[in-house]
C-alpha cells in the first residue's frame, strides 16, 4: 500500500505549492523559441494524472479492503480515546480561562481604559493650568510695561516674571504648540525680553562705569546682574566682558601717556590699580550671587555640564568653554600688562629721549608696581597679577 502513490509524492510534500508546480509544467510543456502558449497539453497531462490517481485508489480499495477498513475503525477508535480523555481537561481549561477572564482580564481592561482618561484629563488640566499661567503672568508684563516706566526696580520685576515664564515652558513644553501662547510670545512676550535684556545690560554697564559707583552700587549690580543672567547668560557673560575691556581701554590709555613722563607713572598705576579693585569687587559680587535655585531652562549651554553654585563659575566656565581665560580679574591684567608691554616696548626699541628715560627709571618703575598691587586686593591674592605687570617692563632695548 505505501508504493500505490510513489509517483506522486511530490504532491504530497507539506510545502507543496500549487503555483509553482503550474508553473514548472507550463515550462516543460511549452517551447521556449515559440511566442504562442500551449495549455492544452498541461492540461492533458494533469486529467492523465487525475485519471490515474483515481483509478490506483479504485485498485487499492479493491484489492486491501479489510486493512483499509481496520485504519478507518482504528482512526475512529483513536479520535474517540482523545476526545473522551482530554474532554474534561478542555472543560475545565475553558472554565479557568472563563474565571480568569472575568475576575482578571475584563478588570484590568476596564481600569486600564479609565486609567488611559484619566492620564488623558490630567494632561489636559495640567497643559490649561500652564497656558493660564502663561496668560498671568504676560498680562502682568504687557501691563507693568505700560504703566511704569522702565527703570531698575521695574526691570528687576519684570526679569523675575520672564523667568517664570522660562520655567513653565520648560515645565509643560506643551505650551509652545497653543496658538494662543504662539501670539502672545509674537506680541508681548519676546519684544519685552528683547527690549529689557537690552536694557539691563546698558544699566548694568552705567553702574559699572567708575571705581565710586561700583563701591557704592554693589546692591543694585548685584540685582541688575542675576535679572540679565536669568534672561539670558550669552547676554551675560558679553556685558561682564565689556564692563572688564572698558577698563582695560581707559588703563591702557593712562599707562601708555606716562610712557613721554615717566614720573606721572605712580599715579597714574595707582589709578589703574584701582580699576583692578573696582573688577575685584565686581567679582567678588558675582561669586556672591548664588545659582542652586536656577533651573537648567535658563541655562541652555550648559545642559550636559555640571551645575555651579555661583555666578562667578558661571562666567569664568563660559569663558573657558571659548577662550580658556579665567575670572574677569584674569581677563583685566591680561589684557592692561600686554598693551601696556607693547607699548614699553615700542617706545624702549625706538630710543631716543623716552626710550633712554624708560631703560634709566626701570628700577623705579618696578618698585612702583610691586608696592601699589600689593594694596590692590587687601589680601595676598595678588601675585600672578604682580607678575603679570612685572613681566610687561622686562625686555631688553635692540
Amino acid at each position: 500500500m505505501a508504493n500505490d502513490l510513489e509517483d506522486f509524492e511530490s504532491l504530497l510534500e507539506p510545502d507543496f505549492d500549487a503555483k509553482q508546480f503550474g508553473n514548472d509544467l507550463l515550462k516543460a510543456t511549452n517551447n521556449n523559441d515559440t511566442t504562442i502558449l500551449d495549455l492544452n497539453t498541461p492540461l492533458k497531462k494533469l486529467n492523465y494524472d487525475l485519471h490515474e490517481i483515481d483509478s490506483r485508489i479504485d485498485q487499492l480499495i479493491n484489492n486491501n479492503p479489510l486493512e483499509i477498513i481496520e485504519l478507518i475503525y482504528k482512526n475512529e477508535h483513536v479520535n474517540s480515546t482523545i476526545v473522551d480523555e482530554l474532554k474534561p481537561s478542555l472543560e475545565y481549561l475553558d472554565m479557568s480561562y472563563d474565571r480568569l477572564k472575568v475576575e482578571v482580564l475584563d478588570p484590568y481592561e476596564r481600569a486600564r481604559k479609565v486609567q488611559l482618561a484619566l492620564s488623558k484629563v490630567y494632561q489636559t488640566s495640567f497643559l490649561l493650568r500652564g497656558a493660564l499661567l502663561y496668560i498671568h503672568l504676560s498680562q502682568k508684563i504687557n501691563t507693568a510695561c505700560q504703566t511704569a516706566q522702565l527703570n531698575s526696580s521695574t526691570a528687576i520685576n519684570l526679569a523675575s516674571l520672564h523667568y517664570q515664564l522660562q520655567v513653565t515652558l520648560r515645565e509643560n513644553e506643551n505650551l509652545k504648540s497653543l496658538q494662543k501662547i504662539k501670539q502672545l510670545d509674537q506680541n508681548i512676550v519676546s519684544p519685552n525680553k528683547r527690549e529689557l535684556i537690552t536694557f539691563l545690560s546698558l544699566q548694568m554697564s552705567k553702574e559699572c562705569l567708575n571705581s565710586i559707583k561700583i563701591k557704592s552700587n554693589q546692591e543694585v549690580i548685584s540685582q541688575l546682574a542675576y535679572s540679565l543672567f536669568l534672561l539670558s547668560s550669552q547676554e551675560f557673560e558679553s556685558t561682564i566682558n565689556k564692563i572688564i575691556l572698558s577698563n582695560v581701554t581707559t588703563s591702557s590709555q593712562i599707562l601708555s601717556k606716562t610712557l613721554n613722563s615717566i614720573r606721572m607713572f605712580p599715579e597714574a598705576f595707582k589709578e589703574v590699580v584701582q580699576k583692578g579693585c573696582s573688577i575685584y569687587i565686581l567679582e567678588t559680587i558675582l561669586r556672591n550671587l548664588k545659582t542652586d535655585n536656577i533651573t537648567k531652562s535658563t541655562k541652555p549651554f550648559l545642559a550636559n555640564k555640571s551645575h555651579h553654585s555661583h555666578l562667578l563659575s558661571e562666567y569664568t566656565s563660559m569663558r573657558n568653554i571659548k577662550t580658556g581665560s579665567g575670572t574677569p580679574r584674569d581677563l583685566f591684567w591680561n589684557k592692561v600688562s600686554s598693551a601696556f608691554k607693547k607699548d614699553f616696548e615700542i617706545s624702549v626699541n625706538r630710543g631716543g629721549p623716552v626710550g633712554k628715560s624708560l631703560l634709566k627709571n626701570k628700577d623705579f618703575i618696578i618698585d612702583t608696581i610691586e608696592q601699589n598691587m600689593k594694596k590692590s586686593f587687601g589680601s595676598s591674592d595678588y601675585q600672578s597679577y604682580l607678575d603679570m605687570m612685572l613681566n610687561s617692563v622686562c625686555i631688553n632695548s635692540k
